[in-house]
């Protein structure tokens, strides 16, 4: 069975393209699998997955087990731009409540939601100054 690889600071591309190649190919069953082929400059195999993904769940507070989710949770479809945000309300809901962790994730949250409001209403502002058509008067 897999086992997810949390420690994206230890994990290497090598690893975990044979770990995506093992679970495509349905463990070795090419008949009811399919097969992972490598592209682009296989020098960097020994890369850190850190490097290309985001935050790193080995310096976060996960459960033992290190799942997010409880056993048998069903996973939301998340936007990609959402997706960060999601994380960290997931892991704000499972903390203790009144610790200085949580209260450190809902600052980032709210720091988070207020910059992309700024964002979208200047992206809007430019958009309607950019492109609008003047009011006729009739």
């Amino acid at each position: 069975m897999y086992k997810a690889r949390l420690n994206l600071r230890k994990e290497t591309l090598q690893q975990q393209y044979q770990s995506v190649e093992e679970r495509t190919s349905n463990y070795n069953n090419y008949a009811i699998g399919s097969r992972v082929i490598e592209y682009g400059d296989t020098k960097i195999k020994a890369v850190k997955l850190s490097l290309f993904e985001g935050f790193d769940p080995a310096s976060t507070n996960f459960s033992p087990n290190n799942n997010i989710l409880p056993p048998q949770t069903s996973i939301e479809v998340v936007n990609q731009r959402d997706a960060y945000l999601f994380f960290i309300w997931q892991r704000y809901k499972i903390l203790e409540h009144e610790t200085e962790e949580k209260a450190q994730a809902l600052k980032e949250i709210t720091e988070m939601v207020n910059h992309r409001n700024h964002i979208d209403g200047s992206v809007k502002l430019i958009g309607t100054s950019l492109f609008s058509v003047p009011e006729v008067k009739q």
